[in-house]
This record gives C-alpha cells, structure tokens and sequence, in this order.
C-alpha cells in the first residue's frame, strides 16, 4: 500500500515539473509576443476580414477544418479510408490523382496552364535524378550505406535528394565554367542519370508510399491531423512556382549571375558583382533549370520547384532529425507511434520566414537542407559510434560513412553560403572528436574529424580553386576584409572598407542582443500583420525539449542550435534569414519536448491547443507571401510579363523591370552603362554595372581621362552608347554604406544620417539635388567633409565633368516626363 502510494506520487511530482515546464516559459513568451496587444483583436482581425487582410488568412482554419475531418473519416470509416489512401499512396494512384487535378485546375483557369506546367516539369525532373544521383552515392565504395542503414524511407529520401543536388550544383558550375551550357547536353545528362539509376529511385520511391501508407493507417489521429496540415501549406504555396522575382538580391545576385552566365556563355568570375564571387551553390541549381528551358523566364518554373522542394524536403529533414534523436533515447521502442517528429514538423513548417525564403529565389532553404542533413548524419554517426564502440568488431553498423557523409554535406553548406563555415562545419568539427575522445577513442577521434573535414574541403574547394586564380583570395572577398579588419582605418576609404563594415555583426553589448533577440521575435507590437519571421512557435515546447537533453544524439542537436545563436550573434551578418537554417534545430528539440509533454496525459489538451494558436495566429502572415508574391496571370502563363508584374505587384512596380524595357528596344549593338542600378536579371543583353562594392566603368573612365572629350571617348572605347540613371539607388548606395572614422580614428564606423539634424538636413539637400535636379557637382559639394560616399568615389573635378556630359553631351530618350528612372544617349 505504501509503495503504491510512493509511486503515484513520483509521478504525479513528474506531471506538475513537466506543467510548470510547459506553462511558465510560454506565459513568458504570450507576453512577449502579444505585449500591449490583445490575442482576441489579433485573431479577431484576421478572421472577421477587416479591410487589408488578405482573404487567403483564413485559409488556416480551413486546413484545420479538413485535416480534422479527415481524422474523423478515418475512425468512422477505417476500411475506405484504407483503400483510398492505398490507392493515392502508391505511384500510379498519385499520378492519377495530380493530372486529374491539373485538368481540373486548367478548367478553371485556363488551357495554358497545362503548358506552364511543363515549364516546371523540368525542376521535378532535377529533383528525380537528384534523388538517384545521391542513392548511387550512399552505397558508393567510399560511403557504403545501405538502405537498412537509415532510420527510415524518409529520412533516406531527403539525404539522397540533397546529396544529389549537391553533385548535380557542382557538376553545372565545372561544366558551365568550361562552356558546356548547350540545353541538349544537360538534357542528355538528366535524362541518361535518371534512367541509370531508375531501379533504385524506383525502389526508394515504392518504399516511401508504403511507408506513408502505414502510417496514414496507423498513426494516431493527431498525426494525420499534423501531417495533413503540413501538406495542405506546402499545396497552398504551389503559386509561387510561377511568380516574378521581385527582391532587391535575388535580382541583383541570385538571379542576376545566372542569368548573366547564360547570356555570356560560360559561368566566369564576376569582377563587377562582388556577391557572384561568392560560392553559389544554391545558384547553380537555379541555372540548371534555365539551361534545360533554354532561357532563363521558361526555366525560372523549375528553378522554383527547386526550391519549393528544398524546403519541403527541409521539413521533412526536421522530422527525420526529431525522429532519430526520439529513438535515440531510453524507451525508444515506446516511442514509434509517437507525435513528436510530426509536431516537430509541422511548428518548423508555419515560420513565416520560411515563405518569406521560397516566395522570392534566396538560397537559405538550399543551405538549410544541407545544414540540416550534416547534422542528421552526425547524429547517425554519433548512434553508430556507440554501437561500435559498445560491441567493438561485432557491431553491423560503421559510422564511418556518416561521418564521410556528413563532411560532404557541411562542405555543401559551405559552398552554399560562406556562414556554414562557422555555422555548420565548425560545431560538427568540434563536437564529434570531443565525443569520440570522451569515451576514450582518441584515434578514432582524429579519424572522425578527418572523416568529416577532408570531403567538407573537396566539395568546397572547386569554389575556393576559382577565387584563388581570379583575385588571389581563396576566400574573396572575406580574406581581404579579414586583412583589412587587422589593419585597422587609413587614407580614404575604399570599396573593401565599406564592404567590411557593411557585414559586420555590430555592437556586442547586453542591449545589443536584446534587440538581435527581438529581431528574431519580434512580437504584434503594432499590427495584428506584424511579419512574426522566426516562428515563436519553436519555442512552445524548447524548454521540456532541452530538459530532455540526456544523450549524445541530442547533446549534438542542442550543442549545434546555442552555437549557432551565439556565432550569429558574435560573428554573423544579423539577418534573420540568415539564422533560419539554424531553427531545424531548435525545431527538433521541440519536437521532442513536445513527445515529453504528450505523455502526461492531462497535458495533451494544453500541447494541442499551442500548436492549434500557432496554425491559426501565424500562419496568416506566412499565406500572405503567397497573396503578395504570385498572380493569376503568372499561374496560367498567358500574360505578357509587364502584365504579370501589374497583377503581381500592383502597388509597388518592380524598378527592375520598369527600367529595362526600354533598353530592349535599342539597337543590337548598343550598350547600356548602368549608374545606381545593378539588379540586372530581367536585361536581356547584359549592360555594363557595378555593385556598390565593385568600381563602375563611369568611375574608372572619369578617373582615367582629364576632359569631357576624352572621358566619351573612353567610353565609347568600351562600347558604351547609353547611360541609365537610377537616382534612387544612386543616393541610398552612397548614403547607406557612407563611412565615416570613430571617435579613436582607428575604425571606420557608418554614417547614421538621423543621429544628428545637420546630417538630416544635408541628406536631404543631397536628395533635392540629386534626384530632383540632377545637379551632380552640387550634390557632392553638400557631402560632410568627414564622411565618404560608397558609390561613386569621385572628385569634385570629375563630378563637374559628368555634370557636363549629363547636360551637354547626352539626351534623354525615356521617360518623357523627369522621375528616378532615366536612360540617356550619348552625343
């Protein structure tokens, strides 16, 4: 009696500390979040349709509605609900049912729709040969994974979809490198690897709907519920397959460089375009689209599946990942039916900032996924580890090939971004020869670190090998800002100096990160659409999920998430996008602390309704991408692309586009000088330009020549016929990235132009001048004499002489009434 009494005490002791676990932080973070904001209004306002919500916010109640009703369909009708899923989840049923859906579709909105549709064809037809690529990789003499060697279909599905996209970016960039872009030869490449390796793709394919079958039929509701929820989203944002990129960088950069190889031939270093010097493996996957189309708009479709799918195939990385650290603790076998993996899932899923991602072509969700599969793979390495060295020579598992696999896709990381240097090579670096070590194995420690960083270096180097023969720096351009970082402030600033400055982390104080914390959740502090990014709803369960923290698998997971907080704090750029790959993490653990919570029974009512609050607050704000981002006109693929970008963005014209339709009506041999623009994608002729941090022809000709003749004939020399002003970007490169010395004279600091009303009243004099009167000379007179412009570095001499070829020695052609936006022909 006694002892039964001891018992139900322990566990109603365990019940309340997992309560106060879940209660207490998220009473924290509702406050946080909804601080001087009623919840009701929020919600209120999004569902009663006040005027400026979109109509698609009430799209998440919807999805609740069905996801539950299917639930509900499956108890009440268990052996039809069995036979439709078993004829859906099977590779004949889905393609029946996805052509009944896209005549259906092209019903209703057009014919040509089925025509657009094979223009994204292409991305599914990378991503299956992806998928075979990486297969044939895995059981490669050097990996030597089975598939009984992963955790499940899923989790090998994704590990070989990324890999294979991984090689697939890297033989584009050796191939286009050396000319090789003809649209036949990379559809003979396509083609030829998927039909090789049609028998495994085939195999893995089959296994995945069996798995999705079981499941579907055996799964506890809630995760139907969850999953059904995860899959309607991913359908929801299906029309941004055929959007305009809109965004300042994708225009500039991701899409620019491809398109600009394209155009040229051949993928080359970009003297102009400082941020083509960066690895671009995310890049190379969007031209292989467009190579296969044979034009960069028809293959901008595929591009989109590309990405689309990277973040499909990232969450269901989360749920790979949740999966693998539930089983990696005691009781795992309690544990198969658990809703935790899926919870996991679905929370990464609703982060606003991941539509914010695929709504417009940035590569986070590209270096995300591989983020995400190095750090599944070292935790298989990690589980391997401990059989091996638990069983010695008996054990059936090697770790060895997980450790190889996990360098590859760090090193595919790192070639995404320059940040996976830091943020995902590094901690795995120092994690997995700690772990080796402490448990003795001190050779087989260095062999892991080896394991891990000598295929990290190989798939990285092609990117280093480039910058190294084109500019000298293996790094361009961050070795030279490291040397100038150590070298500290002299003379006049140039270009490297305002790019150094321009990525730094900022200042490190206590304040500081606060508002670095607050940027990542920044809470309804002025509108129920406040854009929310980086999902709060990761941090419902995250404390239970980093008290259950008891193994190596989740040391690993929790140890990679505060290195990485605390490296993008310290050392990173501090966008928030640039901290998304780094939330799988996060979401993993709370996905297990969302499986620690479900199993206190009269917990789970609380646990549902968290992520019920998180489906129906945020979610509206990621279905308003998709509002913002596509067009009817853009799903059918009718409309002329003037037409698609009205429909599109109707309110705010994309600049980019505006300004260079009329260069396309210019003779064939003329040639464009871009001033202030440098988003160069939708040109159909590549002009010459200049990022900020790269000097612009104008500049070096002006530099170059003593007179007004002289300078038109330099460029003339060069081929230059026509100057294209964009005065708005003119003004805001040369004022956002000005310099200026710190109080010591030892470090070059911005200028903060509202620090100080002098700064605020010649910044706007500068503004009256130089995009209301153009009057060049004048503007660079009113310039403080201890801050230094970043655009155009010009003296006063060599701004009168542009002055003068503006005014006498050029005339505009468009538009015909004065606004920011001019092209001029030179006399």
């Amino acid at each position: 009696m006694g002892s039964g009494t001891s018992d139900q005490s322990i566990v109603q002791r365990s019940a309340l500390t997992w309560a106060l676990l879940l209660i207490v932080p998220n009473l924290v973070l509702m406050a946080w979040l909804f601080y001087r904001v009623n919840p009701v209004t929020v919600v209120g306002a999004i569902y009663a349709m006040q005027d400026g919500v979109p109509s698609v916010c009430g799209l998440p109640a919807a999805f609740l509605l069905i996801s539950g009703s299917l639930a509900l369909f499956r108890f009440k009708r268990a052996e039809v609900f069995r036979r439709v899923v078993g004829y859906v989840a099977s590779p004949g049923g889905s393609a029946i049912v996805f052509i009944i859906a896209a005549m259906v579709i092209a019903a209703i909105l057009n014919e040509s729709f089925l025509l657009n549709l094979l223009r994204a064809a292409w991305g599914g037809a990378v991503l299956f040969c992806a998928t075979g690529v990486g297969l044939q990789l895995f059981e490669s003499k050097w990996i030597r994974l089975k598939s009984t060697n992963f955790e499940s279909p899923l989790e090998r599905f994704v590990l070989a979809a990324a890999a294979g996209l991984g090689a697939l970016s890297l033989a584009v960039f050796a191939g286009a490198s050396m000319g090789w872009m003809n649209p036949w030869f990379w559809r003979f490449v396509i083609v030829g690897f998927s039909v090789w390796n049609i028998l495994p793709t085939r195999a893995l394919v089959l296994d995945l709907f069996q798995a999705i079958e079981k499941r579907a039929n055996e799964a506890p509701s809630i995760i139907v519920v969850a999953s059904t929820i995860v899959a309607l989203l991913l359908l929801s944002h299906t029309p941004l397959i055929w959007n305009l990129p809109a965004e300042y960088d994708v225009l500039e950069y991701h899409l620019a460089a491809p398109a600009q190889y394209l155009r040229a031939g051949s993928a080359s270093f970009l003297n102009e375009n400082i941020y083509a010097t960066f690895p671009q493996t995310g890049e190379m996957l969007f031209l292989l689209p467009m190579m296969l189309a044979g034009d960069k708009m028809a293959g901008l479709p595929g591009a989109h599946v590309l990405l689309l799918a990277a973040w499909a195939l990232s969450i269901a990385g989360v749920y790979a990942l949740a999966r693998r650290l539930e089983q990696s603790m005691p009781g795992a076998d309690d544990r198969a039916s658990s809703p935790g993996p899926v919870a996991a899932a679905c929370l990464f899923a609703l982060v606003t900032l991941g539509s914010q991602l695929a709504a417009d072509f940035y590569v986070e969700h590209v270096q995300t996924l591989f983020h995400l599969c190095a750090v599944v793979c070292g935790c298989a390495f990690v589980s391997d580890f401990k059989i091996q060295q638990l069983f010695r020579d008996h054990a059936l598992n090697n770790p060895s090939g997980w450790g190889i696999c996990a360098g590859l896709f760090a090193g595919f990381c790192c070639g995404t971004k320059y940040t996976g240097l830091i943020f995902t090579l590094a901690p795995l670096a120092v994690f997995l020869p700690v772990f080796c070590a402490s448990t003795g194995a001190y050779f087989e420690a260095l062999i892991a670190l080896g394991r891990l960083v000598l295929p990290a270096s190989l798939v990285f180097a092609p990117w280093l090998v480039r910058n190294a023969l084109a500019s000298g720096d293996p790094l361009h351009p961050l070795g030279l800002v490291m040397r100038r970082r150590l070298n500290g402030a002299s003379g006049i600033p140039d270009r490297i100096d305002h790019f150094e400055v321009a990525v730094r982390s900022g200042e490190i104080s206590w304040r500081a990160f606060g508002k670095a914390m607050e940027q990542l959740m920044p809470g309804f502090r002025t509108s129920y659409l406040d854009d929310i990014e980086c999902g709060p709803q990761l941090c419902f369960f995250a404390v239970p999920g980093f008290s259950a923290v008891i193994n190596a698998e989740t040391c690993l997971v929790a140890f990679i998430f505060v290195a990485d907080l605390l490296i993008w704090y310290f050392f990173s750029h501090r966008l928030n996008r640039f901290f998304y790959p780094h939330l799988t993490a996060l979401a993993a653990l709370s996905g297990v602390g969302f499986a620690q919570i479900w199993g206190v029974a009269p917990l789970r009512k609380a646990a549902v309704a968290l992520c019920c609050v998180a489906l129906l607050v945020f979610t509206p704000l990621q279905l308003c991408w998709v509002e913002e981002c596509s067009s009817r006109e853009g799903v059918i693929g009718r409309a002329s692309i003037t037409d698609i970008a009205k429909a599109q963005i109707p309110d705010v014209p994309i600049l980019a586009l505006a300004g260079v339709l009329p260069h396309a009506l210019l003779p064939e041999k003329s040639r464009v000088l871009f001033i202030g623009e440098a988003q160069t994608f939708y040109c159909e002729r590549t002009p010459s330009y200049s990022v900020v941090f790269n000097e612009s022809l104008l500049e070096e000709a002006l530099h170059k020549t003593k007179t007004t003749t002289e300078t038109i004939a330099y460029l003339r020399a060069h081929g230059i016929t026509h100057l294209y002003f964009n005065y708005l970007e003119w003004l805001r490169l040369d004022t956002s990235y000005a310099l200026k010395l710190n109080e010591t004279g030892d470090r070059w600091q911005a200028v903060r132009w509202k620090d100080a009303e002098n700064l605020k009243l010649m910044y706007e004099t500068m503004r009256i001048l130089l995009i209301r009167d153009k009057k060049f000379a004048e503007y660079s007179a009113t310039w403080p004499n201890t801050a230094y412009p970043a655009y155009l570095k010009l003296t006063t001499a060599e701004y009168e002489r542009l002055d003068d070829i503006y005014r006498n020695h050029s005339r505009r052609i468009w538009p015909d009434a004065d606004m920011a936006l001019e092209l001029r022909e030179l006399e």
